[in-house]
């Protein structure tokens, strides 16, 4: 047995070999000797682990006073029970004796005391408890303050009355930097397989005025997306192009993917852009979802004054109780059984003005009939005007599909861009065609226009291209140019070549040392064998061994004969399937297919963010907030897996 067992040390490591003194680190995987003390492991702890603070050791004041109400309580009720009216053991004998002289005599059997003192529960079932309890604020961003409620207390207490709740500070210092550090080793671990990552950078602002910088990484493992937070920390210098690229530039250094990145995307903003393509040099594309959010605000300057008008309405229904009382009862009278709010716009969000539209029009017999009782000054909206905005409605809707479409962070969106590029375009000039006001077709054309200019021929982007050849939904179905297609399949076709003769090369080196190795016994046995006649008459029809291009050439020409796969589909599920049927192709979508054509995950993770920042937590450091939101990450990581 390990020497002062109960010293609270024990919480993070965990006995290897008792034997021999053994024991492993929880947090860092390192073995230990503690031999007769524990100083060796609290020195190990103070060294590798000082942002994690060591529980000091409890007593057992609070828990031997329940212990001793629970056993005043249980004797109190035992006492009643022996003062119940019930026949005495004298009277019972006489009448099982005057029953039948045979029957056994039974009698009471008083329990021990260890029967109302709950059983201790084991180190590992603790630390289990208490990776789960994590949950609370990693997953559901609870705050600490919870395992002080008196409800919660009672609830865990129910449950098992053996367990010892943390209080905040236990799990805001020692627990949550200890699932950090462990973590935080066992993503870097991860990382260092990886070939291939996509970074994902922005900036935000917190409620508390606080500047932050995300990075995010995403690569393809087993054929799954997976995505890391790199860092999200304050960022208090100016965000100049030299400022951005220093942080990029360390942030990277720290997690050793220098060499690894294929493809960096931010919005468009001038600095960012600057950062990535000029001071960094690496490969930039700017956020399809960005773009499209504003090629969307270019066009709607044309209709500016009309959504003006609407978010004053709307803006007063937001401030007005007593207006959304009477819309809210007009929407009852005309068969509405739950009253929909009116949405307001915000500049930040991406398509809210589409949103703000869309329940604007849909509600426009009980706004109508709201706004001719209340006495505000309103703007008045003409019916030309209602025409405008369901026809702005239309319009927009398919841009609010594809943003929906290039958002996702579970599958390889970069393989979207030239299909919802194109898909754009023809949906412009379908619309063209429509009877529309003036004023919308003006906004049609400013929306062709602004995908043209801002995204220009996106089918030669070599990066998006690949992904979009090596997506089994699309395939070359999806581009419109004849020479697109071709260039492409040459790209593809020498990497592959490349990745055959890289294959063929270290098979000859392993064939090559085995016959060595055995070259002695194969000379001495050479004349001797019961497979010789086999092997010559399969050595003279052996066919000569195709070169490492018509390999790769008849891998491509397989997989694009083979069935187009539904687009509803997850395409990395295919390629997990079909792997052996295509092994080289394969291995490519899993180094060159981790590109996210997005910033959404910053953004997301921004959200997130901001649910933390909470009124009830508004006092979080930087430091913890980007503990908790690494750990979130991790853990969707994990669960996607």
């Amino acid at each position: 047995m390990p020497a002062n067992k109960r010293s609270s040390i024990w919480n993070y490591f965990t006995i290897v070999d008792e034997n021999k003194n053994i024991s492993k680190c929880d947090i860092c995987k390192q073995e230990l000797n503690y031999k007769h003390s524990v100083s060796n492991l609290k020195k190990h702890f103070k060294r590798k682990h000082p942002t994690v603070n060591i529980i000091p050791e409890n007593t057992t004041a609070t828990t031997g006073t329940n212990i001793d109400n629970r056993l005043s309580e249980d004797s109190a009720g035992f006492d009643a029970d022996e003062n119940n009216d019930q026949p005495t053991t004298s009277k019972k004998i006489k009448l099982d004796i005057l029953s039948s002289n045979k029957q056994n005599i039974e009698r009471r059997k008083q329990q021990n005391i260890s029967t109302y003192i709950p059983k201790k529960i084991t180190g590992n079932i603790k630390k289990k408890i208490d990776s789960n309890l994590l949950g609370l604020f990693i997953l559901d961003y609870q705050p600490f303050s919870i395992v002080e409620d008196k409800g919660f207390r009672t609830f865990v207490n129910s449950l098992n009355p053996s367990y010892d709740l943390p209080n905040r500070h236990t799990i805001s210092d020692t627990l949550i930097p200890m699932e950090y550090e462990k973590s935080l080793q066992e993503t870097k671990e991860k990382m260092q397989n990886v070939t291939n990552v996509c970074l994902t950078t922005d900036c935000w602002t917190s409620p508390k005025t606080e500047s932050f910088m995300a990075v995010t990484c995403h690569f393809i493992d087993n054929f799954k997306m997976n995505s890391v937070l790199l860092s999200c920390d304050v960022f208090e210098e100016n965000h100049t192009a030299v400022n951005l690229a220093e942080r990029l530039k360390k942030i990277v250094a720290e997690w050793g993917i220098e060499k690894k990145i294929i493809l960096t995307i931010s919005d468009n903003a001038s600095n960012i852009k600057s950062a990535i393509s000029k001071e960094l040099g690496w490969k930039f594309f700017g956020c399809f979802a960005h773009t499209l959010n504003l090629a969307v605000k270019d066009a709607l300057i044309i209709a500016q004054p009309i959504i003006d008008k609407v978010k004053t309405i709307v803006s007063h229904f937001k401030r007005s109780n007593l207006s959304m009382t009477k819309l809210a009862n007009f929407q009852k009278q005309s068969g509405i059984d739950i009253p929909k709010k009116l949405i307001l716009d915000v500049a930040t969000r991406w398509n809210s003005t589409f949103f703000m539209l869309e329940r604007f029009s849909e509600l426009e017999n009980c706004i109508r009939s709201t706004l001719g009782l209340l006495d505000a000054k309103l703007p008045h909206i003409i019916p030309e005007e209602w025409i405008v905005i369901k026809e702005l409605c239309e319009i927009l809707k398919y841009f609010e599909e594809a943003t929906r479409s290039i958002s996702g962070e579970n599958y390889i969106s970069a393989s979207l861009v030239i299909v919802l590029n194109r898909g754009l375009l023809n949906i412009c000039q379908a619309l063209h065609e429509k009877e529309f006001t003036q004023l919308s077709k003006a906004c049609i054309k400013s929306l062709e226009n602004g995908l043209r200019k801002r995204l220009g021929n996106v089918e030669y982007s070599n990066t998006l291209a690949i992904c979009t050849f090596l997506d089994p939904r699309f395939k070359t179905y999806t581009f419109q140019h004849d020479d697109a297609v071709e260039n492409i399949r040459k790209i593809v076709t020498n990497i592959v070549t490349e990745m055959v003769t890289k294959t063929i090369e270290k098979k000859t080196e392993n064939t090559d040392t085995d016959s060595t190795s055995n070259f002695e016994e194969k000379k001495e046995n050479s004349n001797l064998s019961l497979w010789k006649c086999l092997d010559e008459q399969l050595a003279k029809c052996k066919p000569k061994s195709t070169s490492s291009s018509s390999r790769a050439i008849m891998e491509i020409q397989r997989y694009l004969e083979d069935d187009v796969l539904d687009r509803h589909k997850n395409p990395l599920e295919w390629w997990k399937e079909n792997q052996y049927n295509y092994p080289f192709l394969s291995q490519l979508v899993q180094q060159k297919c981790c590109a996210l054509a997005t910033s959404v995950p910053c953004e997301r993770l921004f959200s997130k963010a901001g649910n933390v920042l909470n009124e009830r937590r508004t006092r979080l450091s930087a430091n913890k907030l980007k503990k908790i939101l690494f750990l979130n990450t991790h853990a969707q990581m994990k669960l996607r897996v």
